[in-house]
């Protein structure tokens, strides 16, 4: 999670992304249950609706992921 930064979720929706990606599931989990516990903490708050979906998408693994991911991968090469 960035130190810097917590509750940048945007942020820490990338990092479990890429986390999930690289094949470090338990990774992007717990940056997930970092962020939940520092927003409770310090916010009395829950993650955003986006990223409680990319955590029960990862915990079920879903194929849609890594094709989505590739494919903005394939499109961010294509721009000059």
């Amino acid at each position: 999670m960035d130190r810097e930064n917590p509750f940048r979720q945007r942020l820490v929706g990338q990092l479990m992304l890429a986390h999930y990606l690289s094949g470090r599931q338990g990774d992007a989990l717990r940056t997930y249950a970092g962020l939940k516990a520092t927003l409770l903490e310090h916010q009395g708050l829950d993650p955003s609706h986006d990223l409680v979906e990319l955590e029960e998408r990862i915990l079920r693994g879903d194929p849609a992921l890594a094709i989505a991911e590739a494919w903005q991968s394939s499109a961010r090469r294509a721009i000059p």
